[in-house]
């Protein structure tokens, strides 16, 4: 990290961070301003940056996602990052992605970068070394786990270490719980779902029961270090059924995550606690941390995502006015995370929440004509329909209003009539992600499989463009199929479905087995013969494949078997072989 040394290439003079939960910084007038701690030096240097339009500075905005609609409207920050100020200078944004649409269409911006995570291999070693503390023997499961997944084996070791066994244990688990496996590629929750099955030895489903879980374990751990009651920390069931000791402070803690999210506030002084007079007395249940601002003593939670949490609890509590505090804040992209911990707490049973799900002929379909006879891009090896155009993809007006937040909200409510109810609202039952503005993170792709599962419709039409990786898929697939991925090849659970029609599988710079793979052979066999036993697919397309190999061949095989299949369109970059 060149934070940690030298600026590779360096050629900035001058590295500003401004974090914008700081409320000085983002309410800043001046450059001056922007300076976190106040020295002699600071008007000169801002003066002569000015005087440069500030050439050789470059300023970091951490968190646009923490700024109010109006500070990102009229602030200093957002005149900069639109260069309206200090034109010359360089910028970096940090934001959460809901936040960050307005960003995207700037005409200045150079470069996009999503922070993607965790992969699948790097969730299980950060499982391995948190929970194995002995660097060595942390090693060997390292090399063990790459060995067995080379091998297509399951996972095992022979150290008797119960640390080991436990990594092991957990990421076994997670392998059948793609669900779970799909938060994990988030830092933060990777690290509290290894705290909950340490602690728990159970996986949770959603992410408010994951958050539920480790904010209770954070009471236990501050019950247990700090007593000042008769409380035993491992009677804690929930927290729900908190003493009151414990339950007031609590209360008076979730008001002020409330209030203050909804002031776009994140950090606060000593005064302002002065009025959490139990929460004090308990050292605010170790769930927040102090800092220092300008000499001064500030709080913070121990993250936002904590304080969303606190705040959607709060709500979840207000009894009748639940329904209207979510009303008031559902069109606020601030409070996004926190709805999703209110629909996770409430359900959304209340039938006042179908209304959000009810929209009326929600347009989500291509705007193309259904593909029919055979194609091929090289060879006129099948009849070629000459109506079929390759790029022949219209996206429809609706795509920017896609409802991703919805498909959030179904999966932490667990709630399957409102997904029949929003299934309904889709207009001709099809749904395309061809131009999603927005890439999908793993947990959107869970949350939309679990829509489908439980929607209780016919869907006619799935066009499903953006599943461009291993862990997309599988997290998808395992949603829709509601089982623990059996067959030997994970893509043929999309095959198994009970009302596929119409399958288009878009495959790109894939690394092919040689064809001695035993392995590789088997799931070609297997390919082949789930198409020729489907009674319900129709239509199959496949493209943008690197090369022809046994795959196609069995794909063509099977269909060639097959007895209700009438389409089939294959798009190669060389014909396929005689024979």
């Amino acid at each position: 990290m060149w934070s940690n040394g030298t600026l590779v290439h360096q050629q900035y003079d001058l590295v500003l961070y401004c974090p914008l939960k700081n409320s000085k910084i983002a309410k800043a007038t001046t450059l001056a301003d922007l300076f976190e701690y106040r020295r002699y030096e600071v008007p000169m240097v801002a003066e002569w940056f000015e005087k440069r339009n500030g050439e050789g500075l470059l300023i970091i905005f951490d968190g646009w996602d923490e700024l109010s609609e109006q500070l990102r409207q009229s602030s200093l920050a957002a005149s900069v990052i639109h260069r309206k100020q200090l034109d010359q200078c360089s910028v970096i944004v940090t934001s959460r992605s809901y936040a960050s649409s307005s960003l995207l269409k700037m005409d200045t911006l150079s470069k996009h970068v999503q922070v993607i995570g965790f992969s699948e291999e790097e969730i299980s070693t950060v499982i391995i070394h948190t929970l194995q503390r002995d660097t060595k023997l942390a090693q060997e499961l390292i090399d063990k786990k790459r060995e067995d997944n080379k091998n297509n084996k399951p996972f095992t070791t022979t150290q008797s270490s119960k640390d080991s066994q436990l990594a092991v244990k957990l990421i076994n688990d997670l392998e059948v719980r793609n669900d779970v496996q799909s938060l994990c590629y988030v830092p933060l929750v990777c690290s509290m779902v290894i705290l909950v099955y340490k602690e728990e030895g159970h996986l949770p489903t959603t992410l408010t029961q994951l958050y539920e879980n480790f904010i209770l374990q954070t009471i236990r751990r501050h019950v247990e270090i700090k007593p000042r009651h008769d409380i035993d920390p491992y009677t804690l069931g929930s927290l729900s059924s908190l003493p009151s000791q414990l339950a007031k402070p609590l209360q008076e803690m979730c008001q002020l995550a409330y209030t203050n999210l909804a002031n776009t506030t994140m950090t606060f002084s000593s005064h302002q606690l002065q009025s959490l007079s139990e929460a004090v007395k308990e050292d605010y249940l170790g769930l927040m941390t102090s800092f220092m601002e300008y000499s001064t003593k500030k709080y913070q939670f121990l993250h936002l995502s904590i304080q969303e949490f606190l705040a959607a609890w709060w709500i979840a509590k207000q009894e009748k006015k639940t329904e209207e505090v979510f009303k008031d804040h559902f069109d606020d992209d601030h409070f996004r995370m926190c709805l999703r911990f209110v629909a996770g707490l409430t359900h959304l049973e209340h039938e006042s929440y179908q209304q959000y799900f009810n929209i009326q002929q929600l347009d989500l379909q291509c705007k193309r004509k259904p593909l029919s006879g055979f194609e091929t891009c090289h060879l006129s090896c099948f009849y070629q329909n000459p109506e079929i155009r390759q790029f022949d993809h219209i996206s429809s007006d609706d795509f920017d209003k896609f409802p991703i937040l919805l498909f959030q909200l179904l999966y932490e409510s667990q709630n399957t009539k409102l997904c029949q109810v929003l299934a309904q609202s889709i207009n001709n039952h099809s749904l395309c992600l061809y131009i999603v503005r927005v890439s999908l993170s793993l947990f959107d792709w869970l949350c939309l499989s679990y829509c489908i599962n439980n929607s209780n419709t016919t869907w006619n039409h799935l066009h499903l463009d953006h599943v461009s990786s291993n862990q997309s898929l599988s997290v998808f697939t395992a949603g829709l199929t509601n089982n623990s991925l059996q067959t030997q090849c994970k893509r043929l659970e999309f095959l198994n479905l009970p009302r596929l029609k119409i399958l288009h599988l878009k495959m790109d710079s894939l690394t092919i087995p040689t064809a001695d793979n035993t392995c590789y052979s088997d799931k070609c066999t297997e390919l082949e013969k789930c198409i020729e036993m489907n009674l319900t697919l129709q239509e199959i397309k496949i493209e943008n494949y690197n090369e022809v190999t046994r795959t196609i061949i069995s794909v063509i095989r099977g269909v060639a078997r097959n007895k209700t299949i009438t389409s089939l369109t294959i798009h190669v970059d060389t014909p396929p072989p005689d024979g």
